[in-house]
């Protein structure tokens, strides 16, 4: 357990910088103008220093001189003299001047006095000195001295700005149990450094303890807490807070006011946002640019953008020019709307106006337009980005190799790397940038070129990572080649990266396409002992492979463990169950799959409908084939020639002509587009009862359809059924 107590006898001997050392050693200041007499009476030297510190004229770096030079030549400055420079200096955030006057002083054999003391551990605190600052308690405590609440707080916040606020805490609690009382501002600190860190519920907890103990949070403690809320996204957290503030008689100012107004937004309350802007107006606040900004880049989010134009001019009316985060959100709201002309007017509005893009700004512009495929365009901002002699980071050539690979023109990914590699554009290529240019060569089963680029990111230091293993397997089991997608996945483990839940899916779903299911079965089971949790897509993949396999008692229990993972089945996973159980003829787990299903709340979707349809009418279940069409067409699904083919051979086989000239009848309504299969269907079905004489009053009458590759319309149907048999006269428009 660290302590006060520790920590002050860890550094109590600790030796601080001293005349003559090298960190705070500095060389006599030159006198100017001044001049000094030996000798001169000690009292009036003094008097003279003090006089030079003296506000509004005060001149510290003439009074350093004149010390230094007394140092030399005498008289020698008193320890009051020194402890006045020291605390002056401090004061005056002069911190290694001050420093210098302590190590001259301790040459001298002169003892700091406590204020002294206390004005070192801040000059130790603001050149990043910490060990030296808990040596200065150390001494303080070692003169006799009480270590006050003033330099406490410093010393937390010092340790809460290095980020290491979890010691401050400890050094908080073990203050209390040597009778040192914090106050708002030593709770301030904390919760800001937690706040900073983004621990909220620690920082919520130090808020409820200061209510405790009758130390009322201020508006900064208020301030501090919504603010951190708000960056995590808990507004409804941060608008309590402010409710709780306004109730104990705090006033918001524009701060806090700006702080809310970002946070919704961000998270698209954009309504909530502007409720709060129309009422600090109507209390008197008045927003600045801040507040503005925020606002235009939740309306820009949401594509209100006469809401933004009405905010732009407000902005103008008061006064207020919108900054560089003002024009930059407005270009990102418009790319994100594809609104891609006024983003270049606003850029070009920005230039006009004196506010410089920066790099940042043209790396949206670029995101923008190479995430719409307007790759070329992308590249003239580019232009236009270097005339203006902004420099292209890694983020612009990931955006633009982004742009090539999304509109399959990979040679000029490749071409952009290459350039990296070689120093024509004097930008280091990042992990994105192989990772994005791997994944693009992948995708178009260009292996061998993915792999020389995944050397060469080895071979300049640039780790590949997860994301790059998961590419590569991904690709190697796309194209069969399984071993490789194994040996890729023994390197993983072997260069200690974990495998994340994704990689466990591309695994298991590619081993399943490979018929390789048993080893995807292992694979399921380590992922789960691993802590991760697998996904329906990864469950579904399984109980298809499975099913395939005929192994149905596997995707039955499977299928049980789903649920019991707290991975309800989707219609997918019922859909691959339903006709596992309907191809091995059993129907009763069928039926009851479905009326599972549907008790679950779980529509029957199209391929449902479609797969029972097929099956029943195959075996002859010809009451509930016909249930299920009409369940069909209730629900507004069309039915495909899959299905009319099914249905039309149940009623051929039983002789149901009416039934077959109904469902014609059907077909032509809707001018399905048939295929070879239900040709050969429907002129067997037509073909059996061809000595009806009735039958050409029945057929009905089919509109041309144009046939798509090998499809025909229904009415060159009726062209071959005449010319097979011209006895029937059919009538074809």
């Amino acid at each position: 357990m660290i302590t006060i107590k520790r920590i002050i006898n860890r550094c109590r001997h600790l030796n601080l910088p001293s005349h003559g050392g090298t960190l705070f050693s500095y060389p006599l200041t030159t006198l100017s103008s001044i001049s000094i007499d030996s000798n001169i009476p000690q009292n009036e030297l003094e008097i003279r220093i003090r006089s030079l510190c003296e506000k509004p004229n005060c001149q510290l770096t003439e009074a350093i001189a004149l010390f230094d030079h007394a140092i030399i030549s005498g008289p020698k400055p008193s320890a009051s003299t020194c402890n006045f420079l020291i605390e002056t200096l401090a004061k005056s955030r002069e911190y290694n001047l001050s420093l210098s006057v302590y190590n001259r002083m301790t040459h001298m054999k002169l003892l700091p006095s406590y204020r002294s003391l206390s004005a070192l551990v801040e000059c130790f605190l603001n050149t990043q000195n910490l060990e030296f600052a808990f040596g200065v308690i150390g001494l303080i405590v070692k003169r006799g001295f009480t270590v006050n609440l003033f330099v406490w707080n410093l010393i937390l916040k010092s340790l809460c700005q290095d980020r290491q606020v979890t010691l401050a805490i400890l050094l908080f609690r073990d203050m209390g149990k040597n009778q040192i009382s914090p106050d708002v501002i030593t709770y301030n600190t904390l919760i800001n450094g937690l706040c900073k860190e983004k621990k909220l519920e620690e920082a919520l907890e130090l808020r409820t303890e200061m209510i405790r103990l009758n130390c009322c949070p201020n508006m900064v403690t208020y301030a501090t807490l919504m603010n951190g809320l708000c960056k995590i996204g808990e507004v409804d957290k941060a608008i309590y807070l402010f409710d709780e503030m306004l109730k104990k008689g705090l006033d918001a100012d524009v701060v806090i006011y700006s702080t809310l107004i970002n946070g919704l937004c961000s998270c698209g309350d954009v309504g909530k946002a502007k409720e709060l802007f129309n009422e600090m107006l109507e209390k008197g606040i008045s927003p600045n640019v801040v507040t503005y900004t925020s606002l235009i880049h939740g309306f820009c989010n949401s594509c209100c953008w006469q809401e933004v134009t009405g905010m732009l001019s407000a902005m103008v009316e008061r006064g207020i020019r919108p900054d560089f985060v003002t024009y930059t959100s407005l270009i990102d709201g418009l790319c994100k709307d594809e609104r891609f002309t006024q983003a270049l007017d606003v850029l070009g509005l920005m230039i006009e106006r004196g506010q410089e893009p920066s790099t940042v700004t043209y790396n949206i512009l670029i995101n923008g337009l190479c995430k719409a495929g307007k790759v070329s365009d992308a590249f003239e901002v580019l232009g236009k980005m270097t005339e203006k002699r902004k420099f292209p980071d890694v983020m612009t050539y990931n955006a633009l190799m982004k742009g090539f690979c999304s509109i399959g023109k990979v040679d000029g990914a490749v071409e952009l790397l290459n350039g990296m590699i070689k120093g024509t554009y004097d930008v280091e290529p990042d992990s994105m940038t192989y990772n994005m240019l791997i994944q693009g060569l992948c995708n178009q089963g260009r292996l061998d070129e993915a792999e020389s680029f995944y050397w060469k990111m080895a071979e300049r230091g640039n780790l590949c990572n997860l994301v790059t293993y998961n590419v590569l397997i991904g690709a190697h089991l796309k194209a069969r080649d399984v071993d490789k997608a194994m040996d890729l996945w023994k390197e993983v483990h072997d260069l200690g990266l974990v495998p994340n839940a994704f990689t466990y899916s591309i695994m298991i779903n590619g081993l399943c396409k490979m018929r390789m299911v048993d080893t995807a079965k292992e694979l399921l089971f380590e992922m789960k002992s691993r802590g991760l949790s697998p996904t329906l897509f990864d469950y579904n993949s399984l109980i298809a492979s499975f099913c395939k396999n005929r192994n149905l008692d596997l995707a039955q229990q499977l299928f049980e463990e789903m649920r019991d993972e707290d991975c309800e089945p989707d219609v997918i996973s019922y859909n691959i169950l339903i006709n596992g159980m309907l191809k091995a003829e059993d129907l009763q787990t069928a039926k009851e799959l479905l009326a599972d299903m549907v008790q679950r709340g779980l529509a029957p979707d199209m391929i449902t409908l479609s797969t029972l349809i097929n099956r029943f009418s195959k075996l002859g279940q010809m009451d509930e084939a016909k249930s299920l069409f009409k369940c069909m067409i209730s629900r507004g699904f069309s039915p495909d020639a899959v299905v009319y083919d099914s249905l039309l051979n149940m009623y051929s086989e039983n002789g149901e002509t009416e039934e077959i000239i109904s469902l014609l009848h059907q077909m032509a309504v809707k001018g399905v587009v048939l295929d070879k299969e239900i040709i050969s269907t429907i002129l067997n079905c037509l073909c059996r009862d061809s000595d009806n004489p009735e039958l050409m009053e029945l057929l009905p009458t089919f509109s041309s359809q144009a046939s798509k590759q090998k499809n025909i319309s229904c009415n060159e149907l009726l062209r071959r059924l005449d010319r097979f048999h011209p006895g029937l006269q059919v009538q074809a428009d």
